[in-house]
Formats: structure tokens, sequence, C-alpha cells
């Protein structure tokens, strides 16, 4: 199944360690902090009408994506005024509007890859410092040696240097590594066309063929006991 005996494990953040609301919820309760009233259906239709601009705008400029991104929502539902400034609070205080919380498994896994010597890290489209601030907030940045993101590579999941930067940073050759995240394109097959074993996390129970994948992080600690030998 794994290509060699697995000496490091890299995990996505939203959906694999963290359950966050969905980006439309996120979004609805920024702005009605701000005393902007949008509803939940227009907001998601914004959204999925601006996916393809979403991956335009990850190939133009990856350092200022989010806030780009932002203020590109914002116009959308029909804010015009301060939307800069906005599009700034926004990515500033996502994760406070996201009610994240560590899924149930988390803990236990990690206190059994650290007991076990594997080296543990984070590859996350969120940029660095966000993702080094929520998990300290969770109490779990002593199991990460390394985190890889986007304002540190230039690129977003799956492109194969994102996964590239992660091996480097580690010190383990990608045959040695397995990435475990919830996306099937960014994750599972980012990781596999860069050279990484891979397990997608499933905890949806979608109906999926032909795949490596669990439903819990639980699962995992079977999966590398075999991997390991």
């Amino acid at each position: 199944m794994f290509k060699r005996k697995v000496k490091a494990v890299s995990f996505d953040l939203d959906g694999t360690i963290l359950r966050l609301n969905p980006p439309d919820i996120i979004i609805r309760k920024f702005l009605e902090n701000y005393g902007i009233l949008k509803d939940l259906e227009e907001i998601t239709r914004v959204l999925n009408a601006l996916t393809n601009r979403m991956e335009e705008l990850k190939r133009l400029d990856v350092k200022s994506y989010y806030i780009n991104l932002n203020r590109m929502i914002l116009e959308a539902l029909g804010i015009r005024e301060k939307t800069y400034e906005l599009a700034v609070l926004m990515y500033r205080d996502w994760f406070r509007f996201a009610d994240a919380e560590l899924y149930e498994d988390v803990i236990q896994v990690l206190e059994y890859l650290f007991r076990k010597n594997f080296k543990i890290g984070i590859i996350s489209d969120n940029f660095s410092d966000e993702v080094w601030k929520i998990i300290r907030e969770h109490g779990i940045d002593m199991y990460f040696s390394t985190i890889v993101t986007p304002d540190i590579t230039g690129c977003f999941k799956p492109n194969p240097g994102i996964y590239k930067e992660f091996e480097r940073k580690i010190g383990v050759r990608g045959s040695y590594i397995m990435h475990v995240g919830d996306d099937l394109k960014r994750d599972y097959f980012g990781a596999l066309n860069a050279g990484f074993n891979a397990v997608l996390l499933d905890r949806a129970k979608r109906e999926l063929t032909g795949i490596n994948k669990i439903q819990s992080l639980y699962e995992l600690i079977n999966l590398l006991e075999v991997a390991s030998l």
C-alpha cells in the first residue's frame, strides 16, 4: 500500500484537525459583527459564482490572495464602502468567527505519533501566521516541527511545490512521508503527485473507491503500524 517505511506525517488543517463553520456562515457572522446584514443564501450564491475566479486569484498574487478574495466577495455582495479595510479585518478575524474546535480524535493520535518519534507537520492553504496562532490557541503547537503554507512557498495545494517544500523542511524524503487530509484533489492526489504517500480522511463517509481512505484519525494508528514495519 505504501512506498516505504513511514517516518513523517503531514496533516491538512481545516476539516482534518479542526472543525470549522462553513465559509458562508463565517462571512455572515463577520458581517453581522460590523452591522452588515446579508442573507446566508445570498452569500452562498456569491461564493459558488466566484469559484473559478478564486483559482485565478491564487495564480496571480499568493501573498495578497485572501485580502483580494475577501474584497471581491464583499463587492459581489453589494458592499461598496471601506471594502479594503473590511477585507483585511475578515482575513484577520476569520478563525474568530469560524468557531474552530479540535476533532475528538486529534489529541490521541498526535500523542501516539509523538511517542513513536514520527516527525509531524502541517501543510495548509491558510497562511503561516494564522496556522501557528490557531494551533497555539488549541494547545497542540508543541507536536508540530514543520508548517508549510502558501505565503512560504508561493503556491497552494495541490501544486507539488508546497509538498516539496515540506519535504525539504522536515528533512524526510516524500516516499517516507504520509499526508492526511480531507480534500480529494488538494490533499490526496496533490500529495501522491508530489511523491508522498496519501490517505484521505473521509469523515463524511462518501462512496469513494480505489483510494486509501479512513473515516477517523483513530484508523491512522493502525495504518501506521503496518506502514512502519
